[in-house]
């Protein structure tokens, strides 16, 4: 006997109970850690190893303060080296990158939890869902997710200022002052760029749509907002000399259009087929409720103020543009402006719902893959790409491989000393040092002493190195140091090698 269909009020509980914010966290952050797992077990790389060398293990003897009174480059992300001093001694000075790494995998996982149960409210069940799942497969979100870094941290901040944001909107106003106080006030002691996001949320307060709130509340409100931001960024005024120093000195990107070209790539990868199918969605003729009106009216607000600091610091008098990752704490508040707009649109039904899914991790999936592919040619050119979606570094196990390998050959020389480029030398220095071997016998090309190779090649038992990518690189790199002549392809590991430096008059 065949069992009675259901009702439609007896199948939407069941259609309810599949799309709880629980189990799609559980997917999500599966489909999360799958992605980011090759990444977050690799080596780390340049501002990596000057994060956790300089500020999180810091000078011998100096506590936790030294991170907040220290800053000598842009690289101290001080609120996250103060967790990741605490990280590292509570887990006792382990050297497993995956461990290392964990605040900032565990920052991007509660980055999709406050998108999966906060968000649900203003995007239904569905696009949150659905949202969730664009953050997992994203190719720039678990990139930056995972490194050793301050943009985890500052991703998750965001997270919560727009959803205080998005609380102020519904009325909810202290609540939603009291989430963008302290996410505004913390942003700027990660990255002092970061206090941007104060000013465009709080242009949003005095233009955007908030109900019957009254235009002198609006105006305190966005004072509030402003205050709580400048007051972070006010730290840095107890340390306005090495502040100062670090911003004459700090490089970038020599265009701010190309800065701009580079994010907008990145932030369409990342959003992915929820972007493309906006525009198609918009175009429809359908008739708009108001509530979907007054929802697609805040998304292209917000939008518009997120992009006023965007355009303003990109495109300002500078003598280089900020480097595009600069750029990562809008991308979590563009999510939920696209995401809401989504579902003024009507998008992502529950029929068509494990379609959008598919179609999300699919092209978030190509995305990656062709953005690796181009990287993996660049870097075999000699090259070191650095954007939203190609970093030379990720992924990458080369330095820690060939360190390995040489420290445990039996027959490796006595006194080697090793040269690398500017871009491998903190990785490969930081490696040589954890296998046993001096760290004071790598030498970056371009901080060698004058006449390095001359002063060492008469001591007994020294031999000179180059960590290269080609014949070419290690030709230049010998010279630099003083050192032309033959040499010789050693181990490999990867696209790097060890070249080794003969003895004058051997082929």
């Amino acid at each position: 006997m065949a069992a009675p269909a259901l009702s439609r009020s007896a199948r939407q509980p069941l259609a309810d109970e599949a799309l709880t914010a629980g189990k799609w966290f559980l997917i999500c952050l599966a489909l999360y850690l799958v992605r980011i797992l090759p990444w977050v077990l690799s080596e780390f790389w340049h501002e990596e190893v000057i994060t956790l060398g300089d500020f999180v293990l810091g000078p011998e003897g100096r506590g936790p303060l030294h991170v907040f009174r220290s800053y000598p480059v842009a690289n101290n992300h001080i609120l996250f080296s103060a967790l990741g001093w605490w990280w590292v001694r509570f887990m006792g000075f382990t050297s497993d990158e995956f461990v290392l790494r964990l605040p900032n995998i565990v920052c991007g996982a509660l980055v999709m939890l406050v998108a999966l149960r906060s968000w649900r409210r203003w995007l239904g069940a569905e696009l949150s869902c659905l949202a969730g799942v664009a953050l997992a497969i994203s190719p720039v979100f678990g990139a930056f997710a995972g490194e050793f870094r301050g943009y985890a941290l500052t991703m998750l901040l965001s997270a919560v200022a727009v959803t205080g944001l998005a609380e102020m909107s519904d009325g909810r106003w202290r609540r939603g002052l009291v989430l963008q106080c302290l996410a505004l006030l913390l942003l700027p002691l990660v990255i002092p760029s970061n206090a941007l996001l104060g000013l465009a949320h709080a242009l949003f307060v005095l233009l955007g749509p908030m109900g019957t709130i009254r235009r002198g509340r609006r105006l305190a409100g966005a004072a509030v907002l402003a205050g709580a931001a400048a007051l972070g960024l006010s730290y840095y005024l107890t340390i306005w000399d090495q502040f100062v120093k670090v911003l004459t000195i700090t490089s970038g990107w020599p265009s701010g259009l190309a800065v701009l070209g580079a994010v907008a790539l990145g932030f369409a990868a990342h959003l992915s087929w929820p972007a493309l199918a906006l525009p198609v969605l918009l175009l429809r003729r359908r008739p708009v409720t108001p509530a979907a009106a007054a929802a697609r009216s805040w998304s292209w607000l917000y939008a518009g103020c997120l992009a006023v600091p965007i355009l303003a610091s990109a495109l300002g008098k500078y003598t280089n543009a900020p480097f595009p990752r600069v750029y990562l704490l809008y991308l979590v508040p563009f999510t939920f402006a696209v995401f809401r707009a989504l579902r003024s649109a009507g998008a992502c039904t529950r029929r068509s719902f494990l379609a959008w899914v598919g179609l999300t991790v699919l092209i978030g999936f190509a995305w990656e893959r062709a953005a690796s592919w181009r990287c993996e040619q660049a870097v075999r050119r000699g090259e070191h790409p650095q954007d939203l979606l190609q970093q030379y570094y990720r992924g990458r196990t080369d330095l820690r491989g060939l360190a390995a390998l040489v420290s445990s050959q039996d027959q490796r020389p006595p006194r080697p000393m090793v040269l690398t480029d500017a871009y491998d030398f903190p990785t490969f220095r930081y490696y040589w040092a954890n296998f046993g071997m001096p760290a004071e016998a790598v030498f970056a090309e371009n901080r060698l002493p004058e006449g390095l190779w001359p002063r060492l090649r008469g001591m007994p038992g020294v031999s000179l190195h180059a960590v290269a990518g080609s014949e070419m690189e290690a030709a230049r790199i010998f010279a630099a140091a003083g050192a032309p002549g033959a040499f010789a392809p050693g181990p490999a590991v990867g696209l790097r090698r060890l070249y080794t430096l003969l003895p004058p008059g051997q082929p």
